[in-house]
């Protein structure tokens, strides 16, 4: 997927002035995403006033050619080295970086940039929380694929079926429908199971008249969805249906 990237790297070199830098760090992987669409696993990004530069390994050197053509890439294994050293051939005079970076890569920018190295908290997370045109229509696809994996789980559900079939089951339908991989593990509670928080997929039997929780999110090129609905297997009596609009209503 292309992401808008030179709208959302214009926005954030539009704070430079008002931080007083002239560059930025960028190490977290998923702001690394978000500001270029890089999908690979290891780099940074280095945006200047300028200009942005992608970092990584030879790995990703035939990937980059297909998603990131309009950033200048450097094909390195030290990648705070070269940022350095992009750094100084481009005379900055001070670079932020993402405060959440480890000990010794901080060690290593303090003691290597020959300009000042500034920290800041959650800068691309500030632009990330307000959600564009395309990453709208990402979280929408990929609640409408939840929707129609939770009508899968209830058109096919039947008793004998085990909690771990279903949420197999679900997690083939979801895959071979366009998700990447689960958000977080999916819960399928059954019976005396629903009244575990977060009970996680067992080999219990669903019998008829149990109450089945299901809960569930999966990605779709980068978006989430996290759905969690209660629902039956046969009629349920009254105490138990007025326990449910209860908390539907709440």
């Amino acid at each position: 997927m292309m992401v808008m990237a030179s709208s959302r790297v214009k926005k954030l070199q539009d704070k430079f002035s008002g931080l007083k830098i002239d560059g930025f760090l960028v190490t977290d992987p998923l702001n690394i995403y978000y500001l270029s669409g890089f999908t690979g696993d290891a780099g940074v990004l280095l945006i200047t006033e300028k200009d942005k530069y992608l970092i990584t390994d030879s790995r990703f050197e035939e990937q980059i050619k297909t998603e990131n053509p309009d950033w200048g890439s450097v094909i390195t294994r030290n990648y705070l080295k070269n940022a350095c050293e992009i750094a100084a051939k481009d005379h900055l005079a001070a670079i932020g970086f993402e405060n959440t970076i480890d000990y010794a890569s901080y060690d290593f920018l303090d003691e290597t940039a020959l300009c000042d190295i500034v920290p800041f908290d959650g800068l691309v997370e500030q632009l990330r929380s307000i959600k564009d045109e395309q990453e709208i229509a990402l979280i929408k696809k990929s609640c409408a694929l939840a929707d129609d994996g939770f009508r899968f789980v209830v058109e096919q559900l039947q008793a004998g079926q085990t909690e771990l079939d279903i949420a197999n089951d679900l997690d083939h339908y979801m895959k071979k429908h366009g998700a990447s991989a689960q958000s977080f593990e999916t819960i399928v509670a059954s019976g005396e199971h629903t009244t575990w928080p977060h009970g996680t997929a067992t080999s219990r039997q669903i019998m008829t008249g149990d109450l089945i929780t299901l809960d569930y999110g999966y990605f779709v090129d980068g978006y989430t969805s996290d759905v969690t609905r209660t629902f039956s297997l046969g009629e349920q009596n009254e105490q138990v249906k007025e326990i449910y609009q209860l908390v539907l209503e709440a």
